[in-house]
């Protein structure tokens, strides 16, 4: 678990320096995504704390990756239909 926090941290300094905001969106999108399935894990082995703690972080990212959404969103352009 250690390792896959490493490398997503890594990703996620990474997109910040070069202001990727569509990309960092993406990313924080899918870690809210890991943090989900580690809870339902931890749901099935009855584990509150192992529970708790991802939804919390699955909330925040996903609550990130929204806002981060609607901040990169282009504002003035009509979408081709």
């Amino acid at each position: 678990m250690a390792a896959r926090s490493i490398v997503l941290l890594g990703g996620l300094v990474w997109l910040l320096a070069v202001r990727a905001w569509h990309s960092l969106g993406l990313l924080l999108a899918l870690n809210g995504a890991v943090q989900i399935v580690d809870a339902v894990i931890g749901a099935i082995h009855e584990q509150a704390p192992q529970t708790i703690g991802p939804l919390l972080f699955a909330a925040a990212l996903l609550t990130a990756a929204r806002l981060l959404g609607v901040r990169a969103r282009p504002r003035g352009r009509i979408r081709p239909t």
